[in-house]
């Protein structure tokens, strides 16, 4: 993908092109269109500020992993948790327990 070029436009200037817009799209579609917008010029000024971090911008794009790939990758090979782990959550005192049909109890 060859690069853009870059153009300084102001906010303002957006969201008047996005209203003149706005008669020819559907709701969704404009809605689709002003998340964009805002979420461009949101990443451009935190781009702007010397603290942001890559991980951070990739935290915001992507949401944080919610898996570590030795975690799944350990799973996958049939070895299960770490040492000293369950693969079962504990039961929390004083909660109902739920009997599945066709499977084991677990809980008290």
């Amino acid at each position: 993908m060859k690069a853009p070029k870059v153009q300084q436009i102001q906010r303002a200037d957006l969201e008047r092109l996005l209203e003149r817009a706005r008669p020819a799209l559907s709701a969704a579609e404009y809605e689709q269109l002003k998340a964009a917008l805002d979420t461009l010029v949101y990443l451009t000024q935190l781009l702007g500020k010397k603290n942001t971090t890559i991980a951070r911008l990739r935290q915001i794009l992507f949401g944080a992993s919610s898996e570590k790939t030795a975690e799944v990758l350990r799973s996958l090979a049939g070895k299960g948790p770490p040492a000293g782990e369950s693969s079962i959550a504990a039961p929390v005192p004083g909660a109902a327990s739920v009997i599945v049909p066709g499977s084991a109890s677990v809980g008290a």
